[in-house]
């Protein structure tokens, strides 16, 4: 629906007239609110944001409902493209796994909207809250821009772009993926829903156009392009050498001297490991999550669910941390690779 079809927009006038929403704007004033349907409380929060103009952050216990919850934000809200969903992390850091592209890109594209200023209305799941992430100005210096007129320097793109997460193929078949061939670059950023062909007259990029990636022809132009990292933290040389560091100083016990020197063995090598998107943050900096919405609004749907989400998810790291190391893999404690589950009650009040 657009977000200036009247009727949207009455709904939200009618709203913010009420005596109860009237109570909500009031200074320090904390009120529950029982009994509201999905679309009620995305249409009392969005009429909330509208009339505030501050942003807003939606604390939910899980991710049970967030997809009809996103859906019924974006209709109320005047902006509809500024909602935006950080899903739960998929695996905890005990699990040497990557996590599926797909969870990926969604981090990728939030974390994007948040560090761009481009999300006004945020849903995140409790254990999100967890996270430790990049520092918006280092995930900022990642971000990739490319407009037709540019001048490039690929084999320094091509760098900075495998660097990002980017991984080489022959033909671009999905996120994450790039293909350069006669002048031609072909890549899909995380952040769009199609992949870009990028046409080289020289080092000057002639043209900017979409592409399926099923019969791999070119359609409509782009424009300028923004091509966000696969990866929240860079897997460079210097991040590999630094992680490999922290290893071998970190557990110098011999239960993990295998682990440790399979680890360092296959940074050297393949420059990865399973799992290695939870140890980098040992290795550079970062921030918790609250540090990302600290200046917003919170909103907590179903604050005891929350409450208990948070000491579950907080028990559940600790015993996989204990199980795992008694095995004599070399993993950090979860105060090492989470922010602690006190300083996240401590940020929802």
């Amino acid at each position: 629906m657009d977000r200036h079809d009247p009727l949207i927009s009455a709904l939200r006038a009618r709203v913010a007239k009420t005596s109860f929403f009237r109570q909500l704007l009031e200074p320090d004033r904390r009120l529950d609110v029982t009994g509201a349907t999905v679309e009620a409380r995305a249409l009392l929060i969005a009429a909330l944001q509208e009339r505030n103009r501050r942003r807003v952050a939606i604390i939910t216990p899980g991710d049970a409902g967030v997809s009809d919850f996103e859906t019924a934000l974006r209709l109320f809200h005047h902006e509809p493209q500024c909602v935006s969903v950080y899903p739960a992390p998929s695996l905890s850091p005990y699990q040497d796994v990557a996590p599926s592209l797909g969870v990926v890109r969604e981090e990728i594209r939030a974390l994007g909207m948040l560090i761009d200023g481009a999300a006004d209305l945020l849903v995140v799941p409790t254990r999100a809250l967890f996270q430790r992430l990049p520092r918006a100005e280092d995930f900022r210096q990642r971000i990739i821009r490319l407009s037709e007129g540019d001048e490039l320097d690929m084999r320094a793109l091509l760098e900075q772009l495998v660097e990002n997460g980017f991984v080489r193929t022959d033909l671009v078949g999905g996120a994450g993926e790039l293909a350069f061939r006669g002048g031609i670059l072909d890549l899909f950023p995380p952040n769009t829903q199609q992949a870009v062909r990028v046409e080289l007259f020289g080092d000057t990029i002639d043209s900017l156009r979409w592409i399926d990636v099923e019969t791999q022809r070119s359609e409509d132009e782009s424009g300028p392009v923004t091509v966000y990292p696969i990866t929240q933290f860079p897997i460079t040389r210097e991040t590999r050498q630094k992680l490999a560091r922290r290893l071998s100083l970190d557990f110098m016990d011999p239960l993990f001297k295998r682990d440790v020197h399979d680890k360092i063995e296959k940074l050297q090598e393949s420059a990865t490991f399973p799992g290695i998107e939870h140890y980098v943050p040992v290795a550079v900096g970062s921030v918790t999550f609250a540090d990302y919405i600290r200046d917003w609004e919170l909103i907590l749907i179903g604050p005891d669910q929350i409450t208990t989400t948070i000491a579950k998810y907080e028990t559940l790291l600790r015993n996989e941390y204990d199980a795992a190391a008694e095995k004599g893999r070399a993993v950090y404690a979860p105060e090492k690779l989470v922010a602690p589950g006190p300083d996240v009650l401590g940020f929802i009040g």
